[in-house]
């Protein structure tokens, strides 16, 4: 049996969230002291569909905004 890469794999969205206001949580502050700030991580692209799209399939799937695929 192979050794795993990762026991967990966490997927964190702060929705149109500041910064300021996700490290009032305090799950986010305790990341915060370990050194796990999440400072580079950004969105595909606005508006907020794409971005949800993209995390699970991978692309975009030609989708461009957050009306309903046609």
């Amino acid at each position: 049996m192979t050794e795993r890469a990762f026991e967990h794999i966490i997927i964190i969205m702060f929705e149109n969230q500041y910064r300021s206001y996700v490290l009032q949580n305090p799950y986010m502050q305790s990341l915060a002291r370990q050194g796990i700030e999440l400072t580079q991580y950004y969105g595909v692209m606005h508006p907020s569909q794409t971005n949800y799209i993209a995390s699970i399939a991978g692309e975009l799937c030609n989708m461009s905004d957050d009306e309903p695929p046609p």
